[in-house]
């Protein structure tokens, strides 16, 4: 009996290490396109920027297409689009202005008119901003794109290159200021001239362990982040550490839902400047917003205290870009939120929710006719009118949709890579701008 067992045992022990072994080589060999759902690496070493695939593993045989279908790593895949440049489907509802664009093709913004034709351009190449080497080492990538930039009236742009910092520069990409403390995400211009950004830091594992317990954490160092209040000059006028405003507030136990030694990625950052009457006793002017998609979490920050006061992980999952609507409801893309089963990672939304019940208000995506899918990255805009620019990032695709939900107007990057086009470049970010406000315009 016990010799059975032993060799039961065994034979158990053999088929676990069997399936690991196959379930690792079937990781790897993924043809000659990387294709990664949660954590893209969609890179080629004569490709420069950020891509995703138009097509399916282009020069993969129909066989091993096959393959790749039957064992899933292609769940979540959405091929991207063939048109190219903007087309008004609704010129009667569109809301008005200019339309910034972050595009991963390269480090430059762009003005596009609602025809998708260019109206100004900032070309800044990495070297031009930090000529000389930054005190921390730099993915080769986050050299080549712009993660996120907002344009000024007199035509200077604040930019930030991801993972390493902040510029400014004026509108012909002169430098006017810059900042390398690993900045990240997002960036808000406040009234005052000032910005509201992200940043992100080492740290022990004792950090963390300070509020779980020790030996709580498998880690070896981990990534926390902070959000930085910066003056219209670039100087770092106050830091909030996003580990210690939640560890000391009355939401400390969301951090036991911590799984990443990229604790929180902290993904947006969105200051409350006039809250609801009806959130009097919720949210306080100043409050500061911050989306937490590896805990799929939005909190908020006391403007006085700096402790988070209110925290949720509703209906969304991985999410992107929280803002708060001037009604007191929060907008924000659900990445993945609605797919069903969660696995298939094959839709993704945008979401209107009360922050009082949790209840969700308005929705757009994951229904017949409302395609949509950016399994990573992705943005939002509340527009004047009520329209929302949605940036689907990984298929380089912007929507205006309105409060019915149709779409008014979109956008499809026409920077394409790849033997014959199989990439397109990733929109990072987008931003409409009311042309009134932009009076250097008037000078060209």
């Amino acid at each position: 009996m016990i010799r059975r067992l032993i060799l039961l045992a065994c034979l158990g022990a053999a088929l676990a290490a069997a399936f690991l072994v196959g379930f690792q080589r079937g990781r790897r060999n993924t043809g000659p396109r990387r294709i990664a759902i949660t954590e893209p690496d969609i890179r080629r070493d004569d490709l420069q920027g950020r891509w995703y695939p138009t097509a399916p593993v282009a020069e993969a045989g129909d066989r091993e297409l096959r393959r790749l279908q039957s064992v899933g790593y292609l769940g979540g895949y959405r091929a991207g689009p063939d048109t190219r440049g903007a087309a008004t489907l609704d010129s009667t509802r569109c809301a008005p202005g200019l339309t910034l664009v972050c595009s991963g093709h390269a480090p430059v913004a762009t003005l596009i008119d609602r025809d998708g034709r260019p109206v100004h351009t900032w070309e800044v190449p990495f070297r031009t901003v930090w000529p000389d080497s930054v005190p921390f080492p730099v993915h080769p990538e986050h050299r080549e794109f712009l993660r996120r930039a907002e344009v000024l009236p007199n035509g200077d742009l604040i930019g930030l290159f991801e993972y390493v910092g902040i510029f400014r520069v004026d509108r012909a990409g002169r430098v006017l200021w810059r900042d390398a403390s690993l900045q990240h995400h997002d960036l808000q211009l406040l009234p005052d001239g000032g910005i509201l950004t992200l940043a992100r830091r080492l740290v022990p594992p004792a950090d963390l362990e300070a509020h779980l317990g020790a030996g709580t954490v498998p880690f070896r160092n981990l990534l926390v982040d902070d959000v930085l209040l910066m003056d219209a000059s670039g100087h770092i006028r106050e830091r909030i550490p996003l580990l210690e405003a939640i560890g000391a507030s009355d939401f400390a136990p969301i951090l036991q839902r911590i799984a990443h030694p990229d604790v929180f990625h902290a993904n947006s950052v969105w200051r409350i400047e006039t809250p609801s009457p009806d959130q009097a006793d919720l949210f306080g002017p100043g409050d500061i917003l911050v989306s937490l998609r590896n805990i799929s979490t939005v909190v908020a920050l006391d403007a006085t205290t700096h402790r988070v006061k209110w925290a949720a992980a509703g209906p969304w999952h991985r999410q992107h870009q929280a803002v708060y609507l001037p009604d007191g409801d929060l907008l924000l893309f659900d990445n993945l939120g609605a797919s069903r089963p969660l696995q298939a990672f094959d839709r993704s939304r945008v979401l209107r929710v009360d922050p009082l019940t949790g209840r969700i208000r308005w929705s757009f995506g994951g229904r017949p006719g409302e395609e949509l899918f950016s399994a990573w990255l992705g943005s939002v805009q509340p527009l004047p009118g009520g329209n929302v620019l949605v940036t689907e990032a990984a298929g380089g695709r912007l929507l205006e949709v309105a409060p019915d939900g149709a779409v008014v107007w979109t956008y499809v990057n026409p920077h394409r890579a790849g033997d014959a086009g199989e990439f397109i470049a990733v929109l990072l970010a987008a931003r409409r701008v009311p042309r009134s406000g932009l009076g250097f315009l008037a000078t060209e």
